[in-house]
């Protein structure tokens, strides 16, 4: 077994096609074909099987390939980081951040900084259970998101650096309605005027945000959704301050009364990189 056949094990899963997966290697088919079988051969277990000129993955393969991609996502790290270390820069790191927030002024700062110490940056955003899946697959090094209950990211190690306002982002044309009541009304009211969508606390405990209408009445929306709802003047919703929502012209941002959520940084505890350290006393020194 070697590291050659491991690619193109991958590879093929990705598309389920070895004819796909020749291509995108630069190899020919039966080349990729022999790759297969000469691994099946050599570690005793058959990882396809072939169903009506369907490729599928057999339990035995599906399972190989689980405990195999966080080894070759290493292995791509390790040989990204020294070329980097080559290039005279002081190691990396990869952040996930929440896919409906933008990146608040301490975290702008201690990305800058970092860079400015030749630090590598790859910041990506994902969803919840995405981010939930690559931290704790090592994908990732850190994770910057909300932190609604201290179930998230159960097992990582976590730092709060901020607190955050909850506030009513509603279309522009709606806030006429709205801010004559906006002091003394009630979430009830304020429903009346537009549907009001607002986090599902129930939904936290999964690694997930969904949003419901605050009467009950209706479907429940994914982060993705609320923000099309609201801008297309169908919707109001809550959310924190920094979210996404806010970069558009035509939305208005009221502060609510309401608790704050608090925004943190979560790593897994025993990650060697030293620049998750470095990142963390940068953060605290600006705080």
């Amino acid at each position: 077994m070697n590291i050659h056949q491991l690619i193109t094990f991958d590879t093929v899963c990705q598309s389920l096609s070895f004819t796909a997966a020749a291509e995108e290697l630069g190899l020919s088919q039966p080349a990729v074909s022999r790759q297969i079988s000469t691994l099946e051969s050599e570690i005793n277990l058959i990882l396809f099987k072939r169903e009506k000129n369907r490729l599928y993955l057999t339990p035995a393969g599906q399972l190989f390939l689980s405990q195999l991609r966080p080894l070759l996502n290493r292995l791509n790290r390790a040989l990204s980081d020294a070329q980097k270390l080559e290039r005279g820069e002081t190691g990396s790191l990869y952040i996930g951040l929440l896919a409906d927030q933008s990146i608040d002024p301490i975290l702008f700062k201690t990305l800058q900084i970092m860079k400015e110490k030749n630090t590598g940056l790859n910041i990506r955003y994902y969803d919840f259970s995405a981010l939930n899946a690559r931290i704790n697959s090592n994908e990732l090094d850190l994770v910057v998101s909300l932190e609604q209950t201290p179930e998230v990211f159960y097992g990582c190690e976590r730092f709060i650096y901020a607190d955050e306002p909850m506030c009513l982002a509603v279309h522009e044309n709606l806030s006429e309605k709205v801010e004559p009541i906006l002091s003394h009304s009630t979430l009830d009211e304020l429903a009346a005027i537009s549907p009001l969508l607002s986090p599902d606390p129930s939904s936290f405990g999964n690694n997930a945000i969904k949003f419901m209408p605050i009467n009950g009445e209706g479907e429940d929306y994914d982060f993705f959704s609320i923000t099309p709802m609201v801008v297309a003047g169908l919707a109001t919703t809550i959310v924190n301050e920094s979210n996404h929502i806010f970069s558009h012209p035509t939305i208005k941002c009221y502060p609510l009364d309401r608790p704050h959520v608090r925004k943190a940084v979560f790593w897994v505890k025993d990650n060697p990189n030293p620049a998750v350290q470095l990142f963390l006393e940068t953060m605290k020194s600006l705080i």
